[in-house]
C-alpha cells in the first residue's frame, strides 16, 4: 500500500526554493550509505595500524557473505517499492509518498536494515573485528542523526497516515 501526499511531489521544494528557502526534506547528518561505507572504510585503515583479531573461522565469513546477500536483495526489494511508488529514496529529496505493503508492513526501514546486514557481512567475511565494531556508531548515527529526523519529517508530511503506520509498525523488525 502507498500513501501519497496531499501536495503535488516536489511542489513544497519548490514554493519553498521561491521563497529563499530550501526544500522541504528530512535534515539528516549524512546519507546512510555514506555513514555505513565511510565507517567501515574508517576501521579497514585502522586495521592497518593495529591489525584486528580475528575472531571468526570460516563458517564465520560464510556467514559474513550470506549477510552481505541478504542485504542487497533486502535493499534491492525496498528499492523496488519505493520506485513502483514513485518516490525517492534519497533523502535530499522530498517525499511523495510513504510505502506501507510488503516489506514495510514489517519493518519502516528495511532499507537501512539492509545497510546493517551488508555493513555486518563486510565485517564478517573480512573477519575484521574492528569493522563489526564500527556497527555501533553506525547505529548511533543512523538512529540519532536520520531516522530520528526523516520520522519528524514524514509526520510533518503526512500526518495522522504516517502516526498510525508508526504506531502498527515497528521501526526494525
Amino acid at each position: 500500500m502507498i500513501r501519497r501526499a496531499e501536495a503535488p511531489p516536489g511542489a513544497a521544494g519548490r514554493e519553498n526554493a521561491m521563497e529563499g528557502r530550501s526544500p522541504d526534506v528530512p535534515r539528516v547528518i549524512a546519507r546512510p550509505p555514506v555513514i555505513h561505507f565511510g565507517l567501515i572504510a574508517a576501521a579497514a585503515l585502522f586495521s592497518l595500524v593495529r591489525p584486528s583479531p580475528s575472531l571468526l573461522g570460516g563458517g564465520g565469513r560464510w556467514a559474513g557473505w550470506a549477510a552481505m546477500a541478504a542485504g542487497a536483495w533486502l535493499m534491492g526489494a525496498a528499492l523496488i517499492q519505493f520506485q513502483r511508488a514513485g518516490t525517492p529514496h534519497e533523502t535530499d529529496k522530498p517525499a511523495a509518498a510513504f510505502v506501507t505493503g510488503g516489506l514495510y508492513r514489517f519493518s519502516r526501514n528495511p532499507m537501512y536494515l539492509s545497510l546493517f546486514l551488508f555493513h555486518a557481512g563486510i565485517g564478517g567475511a573480512a573477519g575484521s573485528l574492528w569493522i563489526l565494531l564500527s556497527l555501533l556508531p553506525a547505529f548511533l548515527l543512523v538512529r540519532f542523526g536520520v531516522i530520528a529526523p526523516e520520522e519528524r519529517y514524514l509526520e510533518r508530511r503526512f500526518g495522522a497516515d504516517y502516526l498510525r503506520y508508526k504506531a502498527a509498525v515497528r521501526r526494525w523488525i
